[in-house]
């Protein structure tokens, strides 16, 4: 079936760059906007990475390549003021989890703060804040959110291809 040209490309998410990568010695400082989307991914035979239902992750347990459960939430990076998409492993959101823990503050509700986290070697994450400081969010946020956030449910859905992992 042909398609229009303007249809050929990334999805309009990854075009406009709003993928929030962690680099290694950089702290980065984000502001949560929701809790987070849990989803497996996994790399078939093919060679392509791809979104696979906890079913499936349950069934190549112990196999290689297995299935890695992944995290992704809604951010705003402080370093530009854009609504991104943090995607990262386990560790990265236990560490999240233990901020919520201590603080019995809802991350990515209206009254929370901002977090700083940084990359360490061996993909250490260092997880700061201040739970004294908090961060609402203002009206320009609030548009930006209006405007900028991605349905992460159909971003990380299960993927529909049918090659054999």
């Amino acid at each position: 079936m042909p398609v229009e040209w303007s249809d050929i490309g990334p999805p309009e998410w990854r075009a406009r760059r709003l993928i929030l990568t962690l680099t290694p010695g950089f702290r980065h400082t984000i502001r949560l906007i929701h809790r987070p989307v849990k989803f497996w991914r996994s790399v078939g035979v093919d060679g392509r990475s791809r979104i696979i239902s906890t079913e499936s992750a349950q069934k190549v347990a112990g196999e290689v390549p297995r299935a890695l459960c992944r995290y992704a939430v809604n951010v705003i990076d402080r370093a530009d003021q854009q609504v991104k998409v943090l995607e990262g492993p386990e560790r990265l959101f236990m560490e999240l989890r233990r901020c919520h823990e201590l603080t019995g503050v809802e991350l990515g509700g209206a009254d929370a703060f901002d977090i700083s986290i940084e990359v360490g070697a061996a993909t250490i994450y260092r997880i700061s804040y201040d739970a004294e400081e908090r961060t609402p969010f203002m009206p320009r946020e609030k548009e930006a959110i209006r405007m900028g956030m991605i349905d992460l449910r159909t971003v990380f859905a299960v993927s529909s291809v049918t090659t054999p992992m």
